[in-house]
């Protein structure tokens, strides 16, 4: 046979050989139980063709009010916004086959498109950990001695609210950088991540809430493996307050005992309440922020006439305020029981105006009242959005123009905000973290910055936040996420079965202390971080979004443990 005709048959049985893998690879496909996805505009939408409906194991998705909402092991895909997330769709689907056919094509199939996605997609961090469970799930299968009864569930909001969307892909990173941290460092015990989309309303974000409890259920009848949960989206609302079905959902988990752990801080809100023997947060309550910044406005801010807005049936911007003001009064006496009407009512040169949240025409109709009081301060207790509104019928008002000195304060939550250069020039704010907080205090830069930058600057190198830098949200769902790893390795190093109860994790979070990277973190009896490191940031003259923050002098709290660090500033 001569070489030609070798050659010809050769070619002929690789295309034979290739269209009956295709084939083979879309009747897999269609074996899968999966559920019809029609959704097609909003943020996290759809791309992708088909989902899992939630099993057995809690584990799946639905389409409600036009969302896609469920607990997701890498199976579901909840960001896919555009055609670019169409590997990520791939991924999920042969992730499915293969947990039905572990060692098959499938996994490595799976590893494969989640990979691909992410080199074309370097921030998506929903698809990393995605690739870290099934490399689990690979490892599994081949050696029994992985151990894979570490599981979180990590709670986002991939919602139409672009504040909620961005902070929720923020978080996720924060949370792979520490689940990619401790599976390479550790060779037998590993953490798998579930994330949980609460969707765009309290009607999605109750759904979500008791698949989550489903998921624990099914998991204690079987592995047992889930040991607690990062961050429960719309908790701290007042709709959660006012949701008789949400508020239920709630008691359902707190029977359980199960960890919740929260990268922001505590607003006070009713429905925190409940999960309030399981509670932790990160980031310092909102009754200690305000007092942090009324101390920061005094030492760096004239505060001779202060105007403070707050929507006093919001529990964080009431507590925010409240805290401010009783502050700025001396009169603070380690709680919020005088209305802040009452408050603002004793002094001449403080004055509240009061608005809703997230109702611009109550934020723009109260510009002529503010600046009518001549403040040489703003203080906005409330949320990014809500300022950047503000923002703009200030900029339109004449006498705000005229007044070049009027500062804008506000909490850690104006760190999740998108302003223009003009309109960073007029604010301050503190934060609960910030990227270069360690050198700044001359102190050795914590390796979470260069791991984050190596996770997510992908080639060519990006940089700024979301590639290089850790925004707040990142470095808070970092630690949060730390501090389950560091309690599991506290059981395990104490001689504790590897396969223990979410119980055990309680109590040594309860019972430890923790250095994150965003402060020395010790919780009290109410699941607060204690006398926890509170920053102040100044924006350069070209945004935070170009990483051209600075951080002001002045650090409130303990940034070290007390030992290390025994002269820090309180508040």
């Amino acid at each position: 046979m001569n070489r030609g005709l070798r050659a010809a048959i050769f070619i002929g049985l690789c295309m034979l050989l290739v269209g009956v893998w295709v084939l083979m690879y879309h009747l897999n496909n269609g074996q899968a139980q999966l559920h019809n996805q029609t959704h097609s505009d909003g943020p996290a939408s759809n791309a992708c063709g088909s989902f899992p409906a939630e099993g057995s194991n809690g584990i799946g998705a639905v389409l409600l009010d036009g969302e896609r909402v469920g607990v997701s092991d890498g199976t579901v895909p909840f960001y896919t916004p555009n055609s670019n997330y169409i590997l990520k769709c791939d991924g999920t689907n042969e992730f499915l086959l293969c947990q039905q056919a572990p060692q098959s094509l499938h996994c490595n199939n799976a590893m494969n498109a989640f990979s691909q996605q992410i080199s074309q997609t370097a921030d998506d961090a929903e698809s990393l950990i995605y690739r870290q469970n099934v490399s689990l799930q690979e490892s599994f299968s081949v050696s029994k001695s992985v151990n894979l009864s570490h599981t979180i569930i990590v709670g986002i909001s991939l919602s139409s609210s672009s504040e909620n969307l961005n902070n929720s892909l923020y978080l996720l990173q924060g949370v792979y950088v520490a689940q990619e941290e401790y599976n390479r460092t550790h060779l037998n015990a590993k953490l798998r991540v579930l994330i949980a989309n609460f969707g765009d309303s309290i009607d999605t974000a109750t759904q979500t809430l008791l698949q989550i409890v489903d998921v624990i259920e099914a998991d204690r009848k079987g592995d047992n493996s889930v040991v607690g949960i990062v961050n429960i989206p719309f908790i701290a609302t007042s709709a959660a307050d006012q949701s008789l079905q949400f508020r239920t959902a709630l008691q359902k988990l707190a029977g359980l005992n199960m960890p919740v752990v929260f990268p922001n801080g505590a607003s006070g809100s009713e429905s925190e309440q409940v999960l309030a023997s399981t509670m932790f947060h990160i980031g310092v309550p909102a009754v200690h922020e305000g007092i942090a910044d009324a101390i920061f406005a005094r030492k760096y801010l004239a505060t001779g006439s202060v105007v403070v807005y707050t929507d006093t049936s919001d529990s964080y911007s009431s507590n925010l305020a409240c805290s401010f003001v009783s502050q700025l009064l001396q009169q603070y006496f380690g709680n919020c029981s005088v209305p802040i009407n009452t408050l603002c009512n004793q002094t001449a040169y403080i004055h509240c105006v009061y608005y809703t949240v997230n109702d611009a025409n109550s934020l723009s109709a109260s510009v002529p009242e503010a600046m009518g009081f001549t403040p040489n301060l703003i203080y906005f207790a409330g949320n990014a959005s809500d300022v950047k509104t503000l923002m703009g019928a200030l900029r339109a008002n004449q006498q705000f123009q005229q007044d070049l000195g009027v500062r804008i304060l506000g909490s850690d939550a104006l760190y999740q905000g998108q302003f223009t250069p003009v309109e960073y020039a007029y604010m301050d704010f503190s934060a609960f973290a910030f990227p270069d907080e360690w050198p700044d205090q001359k102190l050795l830069q914590n390796p979470f910055v260069d791991e984050y930058g190596i996770d997510f600057q992908g080639w060519p190198p990006r940089s700024g936040y979301g590639f290089a830098r850790p925004n707040s949200v990142a470095t808070l769902a970092y630690d949060a996420t730390d501090v389950f790893t560091k309690s599991i390795e506290n059981v395990s190093n104490n001689g504790q079965n590897p396969a223990f109860i979410a119980t055990t994790v309680l109590s040594a979070i309860r019972q430890n202390e923790f250095q994150g990277f965003s402060g020395y973190i010790h919780f009290d009896s109410q699941g607060n971080p204690i006398k926890k490191a509170i920053v102040f940031l100044i924006i350069g003259d070209k945004g935070i979004a170009l990483g051209k923050a600075q951080m002001q002098q002045m650090v409130l709290g303990c940034f070290l443990s007390p030992a290390q660090e025994p002269n820090c500033l309180q508040y």
